[in-house]
């Protein structure tokens, strides 16, 4: 079987269960092959051997079982770079870059950021890359997660400090910027079936999906500096009640735009 002929019967396979079943097949190919898909597209008149076709197999069969292409890769890309991921960890998910840019943006020179929830470090990394004149606290409740943070910034060439603990418990210092991507799905908001592969005390938090964040709240107006910058995500149908949560604690609203909001201390 040429390459050709295994990336289209793997669409066909893969078209009961993928919303991407040509690029899903293309991107299990080339990381089989251990090739980028441009290179494997200038191959696809080469015979697969049959050592790779079993093995490609395997991988179908798995995406077929709804398992994300991330964890069978290993890694995903976010904000330009490759960041391993595991079971252990959330995927990260292409609408948290907005988050990392109004960090990068806002975040004042030789200031300290933390980024709490880290998972596998990819928001915390990002800013540190952009921003090497940061110094950068992530945190975790997962030994796990933080294992995976460790080797991800190890392998982009960054230091960052690592504490476990919940939410904001492992750090004494005042940041001049919070972050936070906490799970905020509600309990019963319809999920892909691929997101039963991820933690998931990663993805759901109470009824409304805010039970996390209302005890962040409290934390973060005590740790943050005056007129320091709170920077959360959720789904845009969560800002409202957020907005009016975050004014208990007489946080200003500076920005909202999908599922990024900016509060002011």
């Amino acid at each position: 079987m040429t390459i050709q002929q295994a990336i289209t019967a793997a669409t066909t396979k893969l078209e009961v269960t993928s919303t991407s079943p040509r690029l899903d097949a293309l991107v299990l190919l080339a990381h089989q092959l251990d090739l980028d898909t441009s290179e494997l597209l200038r191959e696809v008149g080469q015979e697969l051997s049959p050592a790779d076709s079993q093995a490609y197999e395997q991988l179908l069969k798995q995406r077929m079982n709804h398992v994300p292409v991330a964890y069978l890769r290993g890694f995903t890309e976010f904000y330009g770079h490759n960041f391993k991921v595991s079971p252990d960890v959330l995927i990260p998910r292409p609408e948290t870059e907005q988050l990392v840019s109004y960090a990068i943006q806002l975040t004042p020179p030789q200031a300290q950021l933390v980024d709490i929830g880290t998972g596998s470090g990819n928001l915390a990394i990002s800013v540190k890359l952009a921003r090497p004149d940061l110094t950068v606290y992530a945190s975790d409740t997962s030994t796990a997660a933080l294992a995976i943070t460790r080797q991800n910034a190890d392998a982009l060439g960054v230091e960052i400090e690592l504490g476990e603990g919940d939410l904001l418990e492992p750090w004494p210092e005042e940041f001049a910027v919070i972050c936070a991507n906490l799970p905020y799905v509600p309990q019963k908001h319809p999920c892909s079936p691929a997101t039963r592969y991820e933690p998931q005390s990663a993805l759901f938090a109470g009824t409304d999906g805010l039970d996390l964040y209302r005890r962040l709240l409290p934390q973060a107006t005590a740790k943050l500096d005056p007129a320091g910058l709170l920077i959360l995500e959720a789904l845009p149908q969560q800002h409202k009640a957020l907005n009016r949560l975050a004014t208990n604690y007489r946080l200003q609203l500076e920005a909202s735009i999908d599922f990024c909001l900016v509060f002011k201390n």
